[in-house]
């Protein structure tokens, strides 16, 4: 764990400042900017708390909810405390989490980055349920909102393409999709952002020499078997009726972007000791609209299938730490 200095203090202080910055910016900038702003407004927190360790990180959190509270109000300052404060503080813990080598006392065995991603999508899949118990609401009461929405992209379609417009059925069978998918929807967008900060934080902190854990072999990445048995309960947790279902939504909707990122590390694995043209037209097909969700499908089933079957290493190369 980095040592607690002044400095460290300074910097976690001006990390917080600054995501708060990049977020109230997004929340008042223009749309094409606001997106940009969003992704980005997690990196400054989490590069000090991986670069300075927890105690930077705390003061990062507070001073991020404080600037909210001083500059939006309460409930900005607890989502981002929620969001952003508690999970960068607990992310630093994990990233510093070591122990020394039965072999040679002065090496020490990190925490395994497949169980920090683990973490990451299991804080992710909890998120929106913190979110309802905190704001007292429920994602029933988006249902006016979302209705006035598609009506609205209805008719304009209707005005401007020539489509039909959707008829009430049609409207109610939308708005049950899009309240039934809210959960899982906040859950993935979040884990993402989070995840790709992360890595980018600890690309800033690893070239600036602050981070002081070895670097992990992210293509070795492998998640605990754990996290495939809580998805199989998620799946089944859909079906059910009241906070059951919002919770099982947003629990598939996190961990199939950890899956996600899971069968990525396999393919980078299997490039690295075969062929890079299998990475290329992983990416590629990705990017291609008509291939690209069929691809991101297979890689979740790809990750699973490395999680409970070790695919790295029956594919020839060695078994990934755990």
């Amino acid at each position: 764990m980095p040592v607690t200095t002044p400095l460290g203090l300074i910097i976690g202080l001006a990390g917080g400042l600054a995501s708060a910055v990049l977020f109230y910016s997004a929340v008042r900038g223009s749309p094409t900017l606001s997106v940009l702003l969003l992704l980005l407004s997690p990196l400054p927190t989490l590069i000090a708390a991986l670069g300075w360790g927890m105690a930077a990180a705390t003061t990062a959190a507070i001073a991020c909810a404080l600037a909210m509270l001083i500059t939006v109000g309460l409930s900005p300052a607890v989502g981002t405390l929620v969001s952003l404060g508690l999970p960068a503080l607990g992310l630093s813990y994990l990233a510093f989490l070591s122990r020394p080598t039965s072999g040679d006392p002065a090496v020490r065995e990190w925490y395994p980055a497949g169980r920090i991603l683990a973490a990451i999508g299991f804080y992710g899949a909890v998120l929106p349920l913190l979110m309802l118990a905190l704001s007292g609401a429920s994602f029933e009461d988006l249902r006016p909102v979302m209705g006035e929405l598609l009506r609205r992209f209805s008719r304009e379609t209707s005005r401007d393409l020539g489509w039909p417009a959707m008829t009430e059925d049609q409207l109610k069978a939308a708005i049950d999709l899009f309240i039934f998918m809210m959960p899982g929807a906040i859950a993935t967008y979040w884990t993402a952002i989070f995840c790709l900060n992360t890595y980018l934080a600890a690309r800033v902190a690893k070239a600036s020499g602050r981070l002081v854990r070895d670097w992990p072999d992210l293509p070795s990445l492998k998640l605990p078997r754990d996290v495939a048995v809580v998805f199989a309960i998620a799946l089944l947790a859909m079906f059910a009726t009241g906070l059951m279902s919002v919770a099982g939504v947003s629990f598939v909707g996190a961990l199939s972007f950890v899956f996600f990122l899971a069968g990525l590390a396999l393919v980078h694995s299997i490039a690295r000791r075969r062929s890079i043209i299998v990475l290329i037209l992983t990416y590629a097909s990705l990017i291609i609209p008509t291939t690209g969700a069929l691809t991101a499908a297979i890689l979740v089933l790809c990750g699973i299938g490395d999680t409970l079957l070790n695919l790295k290493g029956r594919l020839g190369g060695p078994r990934p730490a755990t």
